[in-house]
């Protein structure tokens, strides 16, 4: 495996993009991380891209994991709310219901990531 220097992305040609010029310094929006999420998870075999996201994640900041888990939990219970708005199919029922049930939980559990 090459080395990572986690605030740049080498490209095929060989060319790099800093991370924090991308996201901050240019049009970078939610659609453009969809678009490379649907490229990523839109696959067979992610299970060690998974842990090793979670263990870069884990690298970062000790405030940056709670507000991440807000984002993330934000952004599945919306995904929840707008599933039959944008469709869906069967194929993805469970997830959608999962969706659902996460939302029902952080409200009858009073689930809340503070900011810190």
């Amino acid at each position: 495996m090459t080395d990572i220097v986690s605030h740049e992305i080498v490209l095929d040609d060989e060319s790099k993009v800093d991370v924090y010029h991308l996201v901050r310094k240019s049009n970078f929006q939610p659609e453009h991380l969809a678009q490379i999420l649907g490229e990523i998870y839109n696959a067979y075999g992610v299970r060690e891209f998974n842990t090793r996201l979670a263990k870069a994640l884990l690298t970062k900041h000790r405030t940056f994991q709670q507000s991440l888990v807000r984002g993330l939990v934000a952004v599945l219970i919306e995904m929840g709310k707008q599933a039959g708005e944008h469709g869906t199919d069967p194929r993805n029922e469970n997830a959608i219901n999962f969706c659902r049930r996460l939302e029902r939980l952080v409200e009858e559990e009073g689930v809340h990531f503070p900011l810190i």
